[in-house]
């Protein structure tokens, strides 16, 4: 049977929404015969149909509305104000404006009253409130609303909104021939602003939009809005140092020139956009709130991964039984399409490849996979197993009949209806793309897979959902596709959901969606693009990012490798792989490289307390333990924000991991504040940059400091997180004038009872006015027990001669070896890299005071 079906110029959405029939071609599910050609035709085909919709009357409403900006709403013609929201009618046109929070302003222009649904940038689980304190005053002219965060200001005649900081600072203004229209919106602004966000990560070698290319730093003037091909990120969303701009849009155009803003082509007629005010760190904090809260993932994630593209069941076992001997922590193993028994029958796509079938070149790779067996055994290693996933299904197979799942495919509509199949370069056999933009593709999907999860491979590796050969998908593709992972796991159990994925578009996040940044090259020069691509994504609302560490094409060098994993050691997820039969062992690349990648992989051990408190920080803020320096530093004379070769490893660490090859020094930017060498212990003043001296032979330095006032809580190194109860925290404390505080934080680590308030969390608090040191433990809050018993204070910079607990003098003992084996609470004194340290043992989960006096 033939069908008919459009094929439009390329997968972009705004392509597919606009409906334009590019070119019609017969498809048939009966794809035999000249399979070779048909990727060459589909790529011509979506060459000649990009054209003909550029050149047709269809042509990009983001470029017409560049050249020729549609005229403003005319005057107001009335106004109702009800609790925090006022509505405005303009002719046929209304725009509702609402204060969802008292920095956020919400403005949704309806032209001739029409609305539309939300994209899945905007969280459809949220409500907002409709009892923001706000002042709405309708008589005068400009019309205000102001609260404690922000005033706008609303002229009548015409209708036109300025939007101002708590201070009257003028942010974003409306200019006189118009602001909002049909799928966009102008402003003007300082011309003084920097801008974020938007796009910006691109493979070198591609087109780049030079408006945000991620090799000039982190400004932004425009670009287009996509979640794009691998490793790329997408949100439509510009912020500065004061406020940002989000607009609810699958796709569109940000064009930031001197003074002007405009965003044009969206998604949606009725424009939707939220004006955050705020610092950086604020902003991200409500585009969450807007665009969705993503979930805590599993606290191993926080470990070491090893990923291999070319292995069996027992290739897997032996080198994590290598890394155990070797004592290198690891707790978890990725599998490539080896576990699967890809395009051998009607369902290999979702099945282990662990029973023989006709035509599979590698039969029983895993023979103990399906049975659950071989995971079983990993679980008793302490390791947890990931597993690789397409958006696509082989369609014939070794006998070249329709398979049950593609039959079932075409029958329900599951494929994308503007696709044709094409070659999988996996099978050598003609494959389609499943649109998960739909629920039905989304929980059939799902069922197939379930086997496989209740097997234990319960966490995902979504590869190739962003593009297939030349064809973009939409740019919610990926994340469609991680929501049938996320909603069908979560639906059967309360275990945490991991996913790792190869773009992002806001939203995405909600899934326990994380991005890896796509098939990369070895090399420093590879490596170097990594920060910039890291901080770009981060800054779009995607704390939990990652890379192929060690190169994805090519093999690295022993140099090369082992500056790679100490680079990794400092990103929110850290794995290692390499193309097929590539391995990317720390033991492979020598004794040097060895010994600095697992000192590199227990120094993240050791911060595990510390990246955890930062894990229930993303969730609560949508900011995670990576970010840019100027997040944290909005105000240093503008010097943060171009820095993109080292960042925030939470509040309290700056890293700048060695990235060159052969470098004997390298020039680190330190912020305002004081900061003390994580490993060698020197004092810096900031507001300077350094010279910092690195041994170019055994490449073991690792340049990382602690800004002073950090309260830092780390742990003993374990081979896997969870290897042993964690009894005792130790904190190191960098007391200063001003207080600091710090939320410790843990739960299970493995399910989502800390949203029903299971958890731990205690504020931390310490200051120094000279003669006393002032140590706080808050009251606990939450449900959970850990098994936490004590914290080991390390109170830097003073050599105490008294201290009391709760206004009582403790214990002192000799040394530290006495303090630590005593079973009572106590202190003692000592010196360390930093110099000067009192060490005070106290009891966690109750409310303490402790003063250390000089």
């Amino acid at each position: 049977m033939t069908s008919t079906k459009y094929f439009p110029g390329s997968s972009s959405d705004t392509q597919i929404r606009a409906g334009v029939p590019c070119f019609v071609a017969p498809v048939s599910p009966d794809c035999g015969g000249l399979l070779g050609a048909l990727r060459w035709r589909r790529i011509i085909l979506r060459i000649v149909c990009a054209l003909v919709t550029l050149a047709g009357p269809n042509a990009s409403r983001a470029q017409q509305a560049l050249k020729d900006p549609p005229s403003g709403i005319g005057n107001l013609e009335s106004a109702e104000v009800n609790g925090d929201t006022l509505t405005l009618r303009v002719g046929e046109d209304t725009i509702v404006v609402q204060v969802v929070a008292t920095n956020i302003l919400r403005v949704h222009y309806q032209p001739q009253a029409r609305t539309s649904a939300p994209t899945p940038v905007l969280d459809p689980s949220h409500t907002w409130r409709n009892d923001t304190p706000a002042k709405i005053e309708t008589d005068s002219d400009p019309m205000t609303i102001s609260t404690e965060k922000l005033v706008v200001k609303i002229s009548k005649t015409p209708l036109r909104f300025a939007i101002y900081d708590d201070y009257n600072h003028l942010l974003l203004r409306e200019p006189a021939e118009g602001g909002v229209y049909g799928g966009g919106l102008r402003f003007t602004y300082n011309i003084s602003d920097p801008f974020f966000g938007i796009d910006g990560t691109s493979l070198p070698g591609q087109n780049i939009d030079r408006r945000q290319d991620i090799r000039t730093g982190a400004r932004r003037s425009g670009g287009t809005v996509s979640a794009g091909r691998q490793g790329d990120g997408g949100a439509p969303l510009a912020y500065t140092l004061r406020y940002g701009l989000l607009v609810d849009s699958d796709g569109g155009n940000f064009d930031i020139s001197t003074g002007e803003l405009q965003f044009s082509g969206g998604s949606r007629e009725d424009i939707e956009y939220f004006a955050i005010v705020g610092d950086p760190k604020t902003i991200m904090h409500g585009v969450v709130d807007i665009s969705g809260h993503p979930p805590m993932m599993p606290k191993w994630t926080l470990g070491f991964m090893n990923s291999q593209y070319g292995s069996t069941q027992s290739e897997i076992t032996q080198i994590v039984d290598t890394y155990r001997d070797k004592k290198i922590p690891i707790d978890g193993c990725i599998l490539d399409f080896d576990w699967k028994a890809w395009g051998e029958d009607n369902y290999g796509e979702w099945r282990w490849n662990s029973t023989s079938s006709p035509g599979n070149v590698h039969p029983d790779k895993f023979p103990d996979g399906a049975s659950g067996k071989f995971a079983e055994a990993m679980h008793d290693k302490g390791i947890k197993l990931v597993g690789i996933f397409k958006p696509r299904i082989v369609l014939r197979n070794v006998e070249g009949n329709l398979t049950k799942a593609a039959q079932y495919a075409y029958d329900h509509k599951l494929f994308f209806d503007w696709e044709q199949p094409y070659i999988d370069y996996f099978s050598n056999r003609p494959a389609l793309d499943i649109d998960f933009s739909k629920p039905t593709a989304r929980s059939w999907f799902w069922d197939h897979m379930a086997p496989a999860y209740r097997s234990g491979l319960q966490y995902f590796w979504n590869d190739e959902a962003d593009s297939i050969g030349n064809a973009m998908f939409p740019n919610f593709q990926n994340a469609d596709m991680q929501r049938a992972m996320y909603d069908g796991a979560r639906s059967v159990g309360d275990q945490r959901v991991w996913s790792i994925n190869r773009n992002f578009y806001l939203g995405a996040q909600r899934y326990a969606y994380a991005e890896w940044s796509g098939d990369i090259r070895t090399g420093f020069q590879s490596m170097g693009w990594q920060e910039s691509r890291m901080l770009s994504s981060i800054g779009l609302g995607e704390p939990h990012w990652s890379m192929d560490t060690g190169g994805f094409e090519g093999h690295p060098d022993s140099e090369n490798y082992a500056r790679w994993v100490q680079f990794a050691a400092l990103v929110p997820i850290m794995r290692v792989h390499g193309s097929l039969n590539e391995h990317r062992q720390p033991w492979i690349f020598g004794a040097q490289a060895e010994a600095d990648a697992k000192a590199a992989i227990e120094l993240r051990y050791s911060l595990i307390p510390y990246m955890y408190a930062y894990e229930r920080q993303a969730n609560e803020t949508g900011i995670g333990i990576v970010r840019p320096l100027f997040w944290d530093f909005p105000i240093d004379g503008g010097r943060a924000v171009d820095i993109t070769d080292e960042w925030m490893f939470g509040e309290e660490l700056l890293a700048a991991p060695i990235l060159g090859e052969g470098q004997a020094t390298r020039t680190i930017y330190l912020p305002p504040g004081q900061w003390f060498d994580y490993f060698r212990g020197q004092r810096y003043e900031g507001s300077q940059s350094i010279v910092y001296p690195v041994n170019s032979q055994t490449w073991s330095d690792i340049p990382l400091f602690i800004r002073a006032g950090a309260i830092l809580p780390t742990q003993d190194v374990q081979q896997y997180v969870g290897e042993h109860p964690v009894t005792r925290v130790f904190v190191d404390v960098f007391p200063t004038a001003t207080e600091t505080s710090f939320n410790y934080y843990d739960d299970d680590g493995l399910t989502y009872a800390y949203e029903k308030g299971a958890f731990y969390q205690q504020r931390l608090s310490s200051s120094d006015n000279g003669t006393v040191v002032r140590f706080g433990l808050a009251m606990p809050t939450g449900t959970y027990k850990p098994p936490l018993r004590e914290f080991e204070l390390k109170l830097h910079g003073i050599s105490a001669r008294a201290v009391t607990i709760g206004g009582v003098e403790c214990t002192h003992y000799t040394d530290l070896a006495h303090l630590e084996s005593a079973s009572a609470e106590g202190w003692t004194t000592g010196t360390d890299v930093y110099g000067s340290v009192t060490v005070v043992k106290v009891m966690a989960a109750t409310a303490r005071q402790i003063s250390a006096s000089r």
